[in-house]
């Protein structure tokens, strides 16, 4: 949330729905946000972007398509 990212929490209980809500109301502090931001390094981030590649590829209607992979996956 704050680097300014959607997040959609899933849950069926309206207990745990609230509680999703309540991230709205407190942030992480700066040293907190660099260790973190500190987790998702260049090898990470190519090992996510082909096994979402992978995935488009196997698991959705357009599985096969080629023209539909956009390869440039950064984390800004």
């Amino acid at each position: 949330m704050q680097h300014g990212f959607i997040y959609i929490p899933k849950s069926q209980k309206r207990e745990r729905m609230i509680e999703n809500m309540q991230v709205l109301d407190w942030e992480l502090a700066a040293e907190d946000m660099e260790a973190l931001d500190a987790l998702t390094t260049p090898e990470a981030l190519e090992t996510f972007k082909q096994l979402y590649f992978k995935c488009v590829q196997r698991d959705t209607p357009d599985a096969g398509r080629t023209d539909l992979l956009r390869p440039t996956l950064t984390v800004g």
